[in-house]
């Protein structure tokens, strides 16, 4: 009888994870040290300059959160990317950097419209003693 899995615990996969194509493979197609190194085979047969590239360009998507947005504490990181030697790395961190600014300036924007907006909002509220004339008694009660 199969057991049965609690409902927070998350589900086994097959095989393991290849770093370089990024997808979980069945064991088979992992070889020697491709298990310790998390290298299927046919990523194994890759040139150490591919493998080099996919490796940094993973390391520079790290620094960028989901939003497109580059952390003050990963900053120093990411200008690590900007100076580097490959000229692929150096593009494709211009592109992400142009991508930062355009959501930095978005969401400024975005939230001076929102204190634009509620500074017309006046969240202080106060029932003047002409409105208290529509209650009954027994509602302005617990007001007393």
């Amino acid at each position: 009888m199969a057991k049965k899995r609690k409902s927070k615990q998350r589900k086994k996969r097959n095989g393991h994870y290849c770093w370089c194509c990024d997808h979980f493979l069945p064991n088979e197609r992992f070889g020697g040290k491709g298990h310790r190194l998390h290298l299927c085979k046919s990523c194994q047969r890759l040139p150490q300059e591919e493998r080099d590239f996919r490796s940094e360009r993973s390391n520079l998507y790290r620094c960028v959160t989901w939003d497109g947005i580059i952390p003050k504490k990963r900053r120093k990181q990411f200008n690590r990317f900007l100076q580097h030697a490959d000229p692929k790395i150096r593009k494709i961190a211009q592109q992400l950097q142009r991508e930062d600014q355009l959501e930095r300036t978005l969401l400024n924007r975005d939230e001076g419209e929102f204190d634009e907006f509620s500074g017309n909002v006046n969240l202080d509220f106060d029932i003047a003693a002409s409105d208290w004339r529509w209650f009954d008694d027994d509602e302005r009660a617990p007001y007393r």
